[in-house]
């Protein structure tokens, strides 16, 4: 198993289902939101979250699982495999 990032854009959404399905993604199929900086863990850009212990094809499934629950449209998303990841930010 691998940890994956997910970044995505939903197809004319409202600010509340972007919550909504940040919300379902972090509760419901152990998505995170936060990655550990430099010295702190520290915020992912708003439509970005990792998974630990997953696949490619179990991220995009839970990702369309949740779009499709809520009845949110996608427009376009990525799932990457990474082993290590370097995030900057200036609030770190």
């Amino acid at each position: 198993m691998s940890k994956v990032l997910l970044s995505y854009d939903l197809k004319e959404s409202t600010e509340s289902q972007h919550s909504e399905l940040k919300k379902m993604l972090i509760e419901d199929y152990a998505f995170f939101d936060e990655i550990k900086g430099k010295s702190k863990l520290v915020q992912l850009p708003a439509t970005t979250l990792i998974k630990r212990d997953t696949s490619l094809a179990q991220a995009t499934t839970h990702y369309k699982n949740a779009c499709e629950k809520l009845g949110i449209e996608w427009l376009s998303f990525i799932v990457v495999e990474y082993s290590e990841a370097t995030f900057n930010s200036q609030e770190d």
